[in-house]
């Protein structure tokens, strides 16, 4: 299974290590074209990183019925901005009707 890591430079060159394809953006504006073409290639996970999560959130949308590839957002170099618990709360909520903090 191949796997791709798309964000910030700092944070995706590093995965390079662990035989991951790695796709900077330079330019936020960019991010969208860039996943695009990312989620057009044969990938089982495309790790991406939460700064991108606004300009890419309809990509998102699109893909998150299908099984393939799996779209996992990650804290960026600047931190967590909360948006991966905020996923999976959506996800938990739709499935089971409960969130992580156990509201209904």
């Amino acid at each position: 299974m191949k796997i791709a890591f798309v964000g910030e430079k700092d944070m995706v060159y590093p995965m390079k290590a662990i035989g991951a394809d790695v796709y900077p953006v330079e330019e936020m504006k960019d991010a969208p074209s860039i996943m695009r073409d990312v989620l057009s290639k044969d990938y089982g996970i495309v790790f991406y990183s939460e700064e991108l999560h606004s300009r890419i959130r309809d990509l998102i949308e699109e893909y998150r019925e299908r099984p393939y590839p799996a779209l996992v957002p990650l804290p960026g170099v600047t931190g967590s901005k909360g948006i991966g618990i905020e996923l999976l709360n959506e996800i938990m909520k739709k499935a089971a009707g409960i969130t992580l903090g156990g509201e209904e």
